[in-house]
């Protein structure tokens, strides 16, 4: 008679099954070893109670997640993250606020600067409490449909912070080299379509995996959250998200660093020049004041003196 084993084991109020080879029970009928549904009942403590060697074996080290974190260190962590979530939040609205509402400061620099604090106020917001609830508790547990939704989020939103501030340093860049032509031609418009620009690259670095360009899902004891673990998307997301941005604002900060530089020890030149110029020769510059000085303002006779030429 087959035999059905459909009994599950709940850890911790996650399903999870695991199977052994059926050294017990041998062979049915039908000459196959059916598997054997291995059960270990664990307190949420942690401490295993059943068979005798369960007690050298311990899956979660101590832990009542998979993550194997302890209780302290998950209230330390939890609070930590969660300030740092707060202090993005707050920081990033406040900047939008200040540069939605001064006038002073709707200036079309400030418009990238008001990009860069969106997509960084979104990361805290959606991306990183999900995030923390993951790497507590090891597995995760909000569903396959917002596991992809989260996972292109979290890989648009940073990547569209990195090129925003690739963009910005751009931004400056030609400031400095080309201040009269590039201010000219950096209208609304112009700034409007540098920053959709950004963004539609960053949805161009996300959104493939969900079309399909990703490898298959590998059975797991706990379900898992990634976006895609092909190798060519790995590195394609690399290149588009953190390498080839990066290099950009080396190479641009580098040569902002070398047009200040040399724009500096051209004023100090000019200075030291006019500074030669007003003080040489000084005795020939106080003799050719007071002979300007005494034909142009004659100076009237002075009385004692005439006085004591007739006396």
């Amino acid at each position: 008679m087959e035999t059905n084993f459909t009994n599950t084991t709940h850890l911790f109020s996650v399903e999870y099954y695991y199977f052994t080879e059926n050294s017990v029970y041998g062979v049915d009928q039908n000459g196959t070893s059916p598997p054997f549904l291995s059960y270990k009942n664990i307190s949420w403590s942690g401490s295993a109670i059943g068979d005798e060697d369960w007690e050298n074996y311990n899956y979660w080290n101590g832990s009542q997640y998979p993550s194997g974190y302890s209780q302290i260190r998950i209230i330390l962590t939890a609070f930590f993250v969660t300030f740092i979530m707060v202090v993005i939040v707050v920081g990033n609205m406040l900047v939008c606020i200040a540069i939605a509402t001064e006038k002073a400061l709707k200036t079309v620099q400030n418009w990238f600067i008001a990009s860069l604090a969106v997509s960084d106020f979104l990361v805290g917001l959606v991306i990183m409490p999900f995030s923390l609830a993951k790497e507590l508790m090891g597995y995760w547990i909000f569903g396959t449909v917002w596991c992809d939704i989260h996972s292109a989020l979290d890989v648009l939103l940073c990547t569209a912070s990195i090129n925003n501030l690739c963009l910005i340093s751009l931004d400056r860049y030609w400031s400095v080299t080309q201040a009269v032509e590039y201010l000219k031609k950096r209208t609304a418009t112009r700034a409007v379509l540098m920053i959709c620009f950004v963004w539609i690259l960053s949805a161009l670095i996300s959104l493939p995996p969900l079309l399909g360009w990703k490898k298959e899902e590998r059975p797991e004891d706990y379900p898992s959250c990634s976006l895609s673990d092909d190798v060519g998307y790995v590195l394609y997301s690399a290149l588009g998200s953190f390498y080839i941005p990066a290099i950009v604002m080396v190479f641009v900060y580098i040569k902002i660093f070398m047009a200040a530089r040399s724009r500096a020890r051209r004023h100090v030149k000019k200075t030291r020049q006019a500074s030669e110029v007003t003080n040489d020769p000084p005795k020939d510059k106080s003799t050719t004041t007071t002979t300007c000085t005494s034909f142009s303002n004659p100076s009237p006779p002075d009385k004692r003196r005439d006085t004591d030429i007739f006396r």
